[in-house]
């Protein structure tokens, strides 16, 4: 499928009213009042649409074709959303703070992280979740056939330390989680100043 949508500067003047999209479902508590992320959506089989997606904490932002090859995912500022254009219907929704999307064609698949984990979908939806591998944040992602490297940040008295990590793309197993490995090794570390 191509992608046959088109990321709006903002809600139309004219036409049929935008569809507000909100993590809670069509509307959600969110009731589309406000600007989010708009999109119009050109399905092959039905009527062009407008949707107003409600955005996330903070992130990545724009549209990715579904491995399933039928659905579109929609980010709006890190706030995903699995919509079926052609049944203007939102299908399901991921993580409302994704700051990174790796996309694995060889794998049918998409990862994506909130700077603590990583999940993967493939076409019949979630595949894995790994564990938590961050305090708060992951940087400097590498995908090396199916191994992803990055580094992972760890709290320290004076800011941030960065500590390498290797995930398996096949399981979402990771070795050298700086989160995992805080809580089984060793005492936890005396705060006291």
């Amino acid at each position: 499928m191509m992608l046959r949508c088109q990321v709006l500067p903002g809600l139309p003047p004219d036409g049929p009213m935008a569809l507000p999209i909100g993590a809670g479902g069509w509307t959600g508590a969110w009731g589309g009042g406000r600007e989010g992320l708009v999109v119009r959506f050109y399905p092959d089989n039905s009527e062009t649409w407008v949707a107003n997606f409600q955005p996330g904490s903070s992130g990545w932002e724009g549209v990715l074709e579904h491995p399933n090859g039928k659905h579109l995912i929609v980010l709006a500022s890190g706030q995903g959303y699995v919509v079926d254009p052609v049944a203007h219907q939102l299908v399901g929704t991921l993580s409302g703070s994704i700051q990174h999307v790796i996309e694995l064609p060889d794998l049918e698949a998409i990862v994506f992280s909130d700077g603590l984990g990583f999940e993967a979908i493939k076409s019949d939806g979630i595949w894995w979740s790994s564990p938590r591998i961050s305090w708060d944040e992951i940087r400097n992602i590498k995908v090396e056939g199916t191994i992803l490297r990055g580094e992972a940040s760890a709290p320290t008295g004076d800011g941030n330390t960065w500590m390498p990590f290797t995930l398996d793309l096949i399981t979402g197993q990771c070795v050298d989680g700086v989160y995992a490995r805080a809580f089984s090794v060793g005492p936890a570390p005396d705060h006291k100043n």
